[in-house]
């Protein structure tokens, strides 16, 4: 049951991600820290941005469940899968270059998961 709920956990850490990337694209760059208060609030009436904060609650919530029924360090480690879903998703949804290396690095990541949730 606790992996239903890492699943849920995943799944809108990813969307919300790939969601804040798109949102900062169309807000752009930080020009210059006086700017900062006008840069976020304009990045907070990106509809991506709007969303995105709805599906980190929702991740944060579905994390308390998970946590509720299995113990963090048997548990966490899966949560490593994540930065392998959000390269494999930004790839086609952002047009991201994902080199060689990062996959590779990637492919460690998800091999050190699955020691972890081995025993």
């Amino acid at each position: 049951m606790p992996y239903l709920f890492m699943s849920i956990t995943m799944i809108a850490m990813v969307a919300t991600q790939i969601m804040l990337r798109k949102g900062m694209l169309q807000v752009g760059d930080l020009s210059s820290y006086p700017g900062l208060i006008s840069f976020f609030l304009k990045a907070i009436t990106k509809p991506y941005i709007i969303i995105s904060i709805f599906t980190t609650i929702i991740a944060a919530g579905s994390w308390l469940i998970a946590l509720s029924k299995a113990e963090v360090s048997k548990i966490y480690p899966f949560m490593g899968l994540t930065f392998a879903l959000v390269a494999l998703f930004s790839w086609p949804l952002l047009q991201e270059n994902i080199s060689g290396w990062r996959w590779l690095g990637i492919g460690l990541v998800c091999v050190g998961v699955a020691f972890v949730l081995r025993n």
